[in-house]
Formats: C-alpha cells, sequence, structure tokens
C-alpha cells in the first residue's frame, strides 16, 4: 500500500515572521528618525543661536567698557537685523554704533554673525537707545522655545539678550 499524501498546513513560517516583525522594526525605527530629524536641526540651529548672540553681545560690552565704541539710537534703524544689514563690524553692519577706534568690534568678532536660518522670522534683530542695548532671535525647537520666557525679557516669544531686554 502507498502511503497517504500528507496536508500541507497553511500559514507562516517561524522564519517568516521573524523577518516581517523585523523588517516592521526598522521601518518604525526609520520613520522615528526621520520624524525628529528636523526636530534636532531646529535645535542645532537654536544653539547656535545663543552662542552667536551671547558672543556679540560680550563683544559689544567689551568694546564699550574699553571706549572702543559708542552705542547710538537706532530707533528708525531699517537694517538692524541680520536679514537686511551687512556683516560688517565697524558700525555699518547690522549693528550700528558709533566707531571711535576705527576697529570696531573686530577685536572680538571678525563679522557680525547671521542667523543658521537668515530668512523671514529667523534673524538676530538689535535695538539701542543710545545707552543700554538688546538683541533678540526666535527659537525654532520646542525644547529651546521656553527659554524666551524665561530670559528676563518683555516678550515670551523672542530670545532677548543685553543690557536692556525692554528696549524692544
Amino acid at each position: 500500500m502507498l502511503p497517504k499524501k500528507q496536508k500541507e498546513a497553511a500559514g507562516f513560517t517561524l522564519i517568516e515572521l521573524v523577518l516581517v516583525i523585523g523588517l516592521i522594526g526598522i521601518l518604525a525605527g526609520i520613520l522615528l528618525t526621520v520624524v525628529n530629524y528636523q526636530e534636532y536641526l531646529a535645535q542645532a540651529r537654536d544653539a547656535r543661536r545663543i552662542s552667536e548672540i551671547m558672543s556679540i553681545q560680550t563683544a559689544i560690552s567689551s568694546a564699550v567698557a574699553d571706549n572702543v565704541i559708542r552705542l547710538t539710537d537706532t530707533g528708525s534703524c531699517t537694517t538692524c537685523d541680520s536679514v537686511t544689514g551687512t556683516t560688517a563690524v565697524d558700525g555699518t553692519g547690522w549693528i550700528k554704533f558709533e566707531n571711535n577706534s576705527g576697529r570696531g568690534l573686530k577685536d572680538t568678532i571678525p563679522i557680525l554673525p547671521e542667523d543658521p536660518s537668515n530668512r523671514d522670522e529667523y534673524r538676530f534683530e538689535y535695538y539701542s537707545d543710545g545707552i543700554r542695548f538688546e538683541i533678540n532671535a526666535r527659537f525654532e525647537s520646542e525644547k529651546y522655545f521656553i527659554n524666551s520666557a524665561k530670559d528676563g525679557g518683555n516678550d515670551d516669544e523672542v530670545y532677548e539678550r543685553g543690557w536692556d531686554l525692554e528696549l524692544h
């Protein structure tokens, strides 16, 4: 007598299940990385903003203390931001001042930094009443945005540094 033909079982093998679950895990990891990637880039730009603003504040404070520059009123300035102004450190760039020595800010910074995005709402802004100054920037990332409300300034949506955080 001939043996009966065995019926093939319908379903997936263990190897097939492991491969599918592994692929789903890899795709989920890639998706999470891509979704958070933009936030990580925004955080990197915000960290750079803080660093640049701090270096500008230090340069201005040092130059004023050494009588290298004198602050001027920027009330009617239309180029006192990093989008419309230049990076010159002699008082004609986006930070306006009277250049007492001819050196301007170049002893501390070679050029005025620009915002990492430097477009639309993401730019550095400079204000001065001739005695005090304020430098502003907007953050992109959620992580750094909360710093805007904690900086001691009068605008909770703008990061403010300088000698008077209520100039603008």
